[in-house]
């Protein structure tokens, strides 16, 4: 695959300035990133770093100011990353090591690492399927009625499934806070408690706020804050990750402006938790081979 290094070096080594060139923007960044990072799969990094500086230093305009901010951050990473792949000593270290370097930039480039750690991690395949269950637990959700809970849970669970992944749910029972006086929150505005335990490895304690709305004319504009901490089972399990993420919306409808706020912080939600599951996957797989155990390796 080291061709693709050099096509891009050839689709950059154009004008030595932009000129009449098109201005980078954050979609060809993108573009220029997703080819850089074949070309890093395939042991090419200097050709993938050389090619995106010619491209930063050939977009001089303003209009590429977002775009060279994109690809100096991916050069960032990549530098960093150098580093890492000179260490072959242990594959699920540097593959751990590597999706979380990757992760700010999205789970379709991290999937793409992913696929070869499974190919030469052996044991990887096994550690997934048998340890990566998350049970999820919410400490608080509130702002969302039954029809936006349900929709979260199912995003939750899609994209997992999607990615050999699996989450539990145990049964959910909406719990309705009572407020007297003339400011009290509608009736389907409740905070949903799960009633049954679980046994899976691992569990997410959940937050989710939808309340927030502030009234602008005749828009509103809802506010949908969303946070998670990823640990091992108990009072007592250790963290494994975290995540915090907040969308706003503004519409007509205040009701659709509370579910697409909602969509957009569950989708990166699920996306981050996957992300975080592969890592540890990857470290109890670096820890399995370090002691030559054929045990299950908890997180804690």
């Amino acid at each position: 695959m080291r061709f693709v290094a050099f096509g891009l070096a050839l689709a950059v080594s154009g004008l030595p300035v932009e000129g009449a060139a098109r201005p980078l923007t954050l979609r060809r960044a993108d573009r220029a990133i997703d080819l850089a990072l074949q070309a890093e799969l395939a042991g090419d990094v200097p050709g993938a770093r050389a090619a995106l500086l010619a491209l930063v230093s050939s977009s001089t305009t303003s209009a590429s100011t977002a775009g060279r901010a994109r690809l100096r951050r991916w050069l960032r990473g990549l530098d960093a990353r150098a580093r890492i792949w000179s260490n072959e000593d242990d594959k699920a270290r540097l593959y751990a090591d590597i999706i979380e370097s990757l992760a700010p930039f999205g789970l379709s480039r991290v999937e793409l690492v992913w696929d070869a750690a499974l190919v030469e991690v052996p044991e990887l395949r096994d550690i997934r399927d048998r340890q990566a269950r998350i049970a999820i637990h919410p400490d608080r959700v509130i702002g969302l009625d039954a029809e936006m809970n349900e929709d979260l849970l199912r995003q939750l669970a899609r994209t997992f499934g999607r990615h050999g992944l699996r989450i539990e749910f145990p049964d959910v029972v909406p719990s309705v806070p009572q407020r007297p006086g003339p400011r009290v929150r509608p009736a389907h505005l409740g905070t949903y408690w799960y009633r049954t335990p679980s046994d899976a490895p691992f569990e997410l304690r959940l937050e989710v706020d939808a309340t927030g709305r502030r009234s602008s004319g005749p828009r509103v504009e809802v506010e949908a804050r969303a946070s998670y901490i990823l640990k091992s089972p108990g009072p007592k399990g250790s963290s494994i990750g975290r995540f915090s993420r907040r969308r706003r919306e503004t519409r007509r409808d205040e009701a659709a402006a509370r579910r697409f706020a909602l969509h957009q912080v569950g989708v990166e939600l699920a996306q981050a938790a996957v992300v975080q599951m592969w890592v540890e996957c990857l470290r109890q797989a670096a820890t399995a081979d370090r002691f030559d155990s054929g045990v299950d390796v908890r997180s804690n």
